[in-house]
């Protein structure tokens, strides 16, 4: 297992990229093409508010993971608020009006509860608890179908999210089953450690690590 650490989302980043191109574990076919992999590894960002990756080139879209985050929270699946942002997502998502795997909607509708609020609630009552678990994804209607197909284009990267409050710091753990240095992680790390902060200041707590798991981390042929 590989272990980047770093006090900016920048600096891990850039060690991450640097050991999937020089050094990587495993170079399978993806739909993409050929991909570098590393399998598995955890990344770990000591400062969670320094989110942004800079040495990304050609640099991505902030304006689109702000609004992303944005429309997590507020749980919403609506695919024409992140295509008018992101006009080619839809080649990963699919042509529906609705994301099959939204990360927001299953955090706060898809299992019958809004899990985000049972956390806030949770960590306010019982603040040593280690059963805060945010579940995302659902394996009757994410795992593939029997000959191994995907079910859906738009199947959830993100598997869950684990919180931890210690000596008044919030500390958040996101699990991923597969994971894009280039086209997703950026992106993740903006949506998790806000979520990550807004939770803190809603406990009234510092921010502790972020500390990201990535079951495959890869790079792929990169054009935008």
């Amino acid at each position: 297992m590989r272990y980047f650490c770093a006090a900016s989302a920048d600096l891990v980043w850039q060690q991450a990229v640097t050991a999937l191109v020089e050094h990587p574990d495993f170079e399978p076919i993806g739909r993409n093409g050929t991909t570098c992999e590393i399998l598995p590894c955890v990344l770990r960002i000591e400062d969670p508010r320094q989110r942004w990756i800079l040495s990304r080139r050609p640099p991505y879209n902030p304006a689109f993971g702000l609004v992303e985050f944005i429309w997590i929270i507020t749980g919403n699946n609506e695919s024409r608020v992140l295509n008018y942002w992101n006009p080619s997502l839809s080649k990963y998502t699919g042509a529906s009006d609705f994301c099959h795997g939204a990360y927001g909607f299953r955090l706060r509708h898809e299992f019958g509860l809004d899990q985000i609020e049972r956390a806030y609630q949770a960590l306010s009552n019982a603040p040593d608890t280690r059963q805060i678990v945010l579940q995302i994804w659902k394996p009757g209607i994410d795992l593939p179908s029997i000959n191994g197909q995907p079910i859906t284009s738009d199947i959830p990267c993100n598997v869950m999210s684990l919180l931890k409050l210690r000596d008044g710091r919030l500390h958040w753990t996101p699990i991923m089953r597969s994971n894009d240095i280039m086209r997703g992680f950026p992106y993740n790390i903006i949506q998790f450690t806000m979520l990550q902060e807004v939770m803190a200041g809603w406990l009234k707590c510092q921010l502790g690590d972020y500390v990201h798991f990535a079951d495959s981390l890869h790079l792929g042929e990169f054009n935008s």
